[in-house]
This record gives C-alpha cells, sequence and structure tokens, in this order.
C-alpha cells in the first residue's frame, strides 16, 4: 500500500535529472530515444527507476535488451491520466491500460522483434521465461 501511495506522489512530482535522460540516451538508438521521449514525464520517471535497479541486478545487468525494456515497457500508456491509473490500481482492470502492452508491441515491432515483444508480454505472470519474471518484479516494485 505505501508503494502505491508513493506512486501517487512521483505521478504529480517526478524528478528527472539530465543524467538520467543521458543514461536513457545511452542506452537506446535514436528511434528508441524518440519514443522514450514521447512518454509522460512520469512514465518516463518510472522507467528510469526500473532501469537502475535493473543495472544492478544479477540476471539482468549485462543484458542490453532488457535494459531497452526497462525504458520502453510502458511506451504504450500514450495519455493516461491518473484517474484510470487509479481505477485501474482500485479495480483491478482498465481498458485503456489492458491494452498498454499491445500498444507498446506496435510501437516497437518495425525497430526491435524481440523488445517489442518482451514490452507486450511484460504483464504475463504465466511466462515460462526467467528474465522476464526477474522483470516483472523489478516493475511491480517500481
Amino acid at each position: 500500500m505505501l508503494n502505491r501511495i508513493k506512486q501517487g506522489i512521483n505521478y504529480f512530482f517526478p524528478k528527472i535529472e539530465d543524467k538520467d535522460i543521458e543514461l536513457a540516451k545511452a542506452t537506446l538508438n535514436n528511434k528508441e530515444y524518440e519514443i522514450f521521449n514521447n512518454m509522460s514525464k512520469y512514465d518516463k520517471f518510472h522507467s528510469i527507476n526500473v532501469l537502475k535497479e535493473v543495472m544492478q541486478n544479477e540476471v539482468l545487468k549485462n543484458n542490453l535488451t532488457y535494459r531497452k525494456l526497462a525504458l520502453l515497457h510502458d511506451c504504450g500508456k500514450n495519455d493516461i491520466g491518473f484517474i484510470e491509473r487509479a481505477k485501474y490500481v482500485i479495480y483491478g482492470s482498465s481498458d485503456k491500460l489492458g491494452k498498454h502492452h499491445g500498444d507498446a508491441f506496435e510501437l516497437l515491432k518495425d525497430i526491435d522483434m524481440d523488445l517489442a515483444k518482451l514490452a507486450k508480454e511484460h504483464h504475463n505472470k504465466s511466462t515460462d521465461n526467467m528474465k522476464l519474471r526477474e522483470f516483472q518484479k523489478i516493475d511491480s516494485n517500481n
């Protein structure tokens, strides 16, 4: 519950430092960075925090695809606002949020199909992919 309150505060007051943007630029190619740059400030903030934790994770830290996934997994959220996000937290469903992983796939598929597939599956709790399960833990904590 405390984590959700923190997320709510961060939604309204995300703090992204120049060094965080430089880290994103160093991780992504130009097309990927363009997608990242078009994300909401909160989604960028969240994604940078996921990346920082991925970079510390023994299973994922040396995997460039998972570093990119950290930054782009929520790129399909587009303009989903606070009310829709709160509805998802409270009721466990949202039409808009429920399809963001498919929208992320569409944005990424012509750039990097492996990355696009991971973005599409990043909420699939029944995956056999050990690395993706590790990523899901990090995403949930942020």
